[in-house]
């Protein structure tokens, strides 16, 4: 089953294209149709069929940061917070800071996509992408929040196993798409990609 799930991830993420346009976020998602020009590539190729111009991405971004500890909840509750005097209104324990932490460490993940400038177009049915892909994920054990929130007292161990990892590649992608009569219309499109490893460790 775990074999199963890693390579379903392994296709959805190889063969998918990050939002490229605030639209498709606004838009929940349902973007197939409407998606033109370049920023179809990633989404539905078949719509170059359509494409009479030229349409070119000079240059964009998307960032993500990710965490299983801090809410909004949480953050509006620490702010301000009162941590020693237990008389004080504003007081929250120490303690409920540490249980907030879901099993012995922080889960952190972050990520960029960064299209490659001008290398990012469509003209009439076909198209070219290139952008690059870097995630990485880290884990702060709780002992580092425990030692923060309460000292380092004498004759006691901590166990500081500090985890992560990091991932970058570029992403070349060429799409092409056809027009196809058959009594009605019929538009096919594709995209070949190339994934070119820069670092993982």
């Amino acid at each position: 089953m775990k074999k199963i799930t890693v390579y379903i991830f392994f296709f959805s993420w190889v063969f998918c294209q990050f939002n490229l346009e605030p639209r498709m976020l606004g838009m929940s998602g349902a973007y197939t149709t409407v998606a033109s020009g370049y920023q179809s590539m990633g989404v539905n190729p078949a719509n170059l069929a359509t494409n009479k111009s030229l349409s070119i991405n000079l240059f964009s971004g998307n960032l993500f940061l990710v965490n299983d500890f801090m809410s909004m909840d949480l953050y509006n509750n620490l702010n301000g917070a009162d941590f020693d005097n237990t008389a004080s209104t504003s007081y929250y324990a120490k303690s409920d800071i540490l249980d907030q932490i879901k099993g012995s460490e922080i889960e952190i993940e972050g990520g960029v996509v960064i299209p490659l400038p001008v290398l990012n177009f469509a003209y009439k049915n076909f198209g070219i992408s290139s952008l690059n892909r870097t995630y990485t994920k880290f884990d702060i054990p709780k002992t580092v929040i425990d030692i923060m929130l309460n000292g380092n007292t004498k004759d006691q161990r901590f166990m500081l196993g500090l985890g992560g990892e990091f991932i970058s590649c570029n992403e070349i992608g060429f799409s092409y798409a056809h027009k196809f009569n058959l009594g009605f219309p019929v538009h096919v499109g594709f995209t070949f990609k190339y994934l070119q490893g820069l670092a993982y460790f």
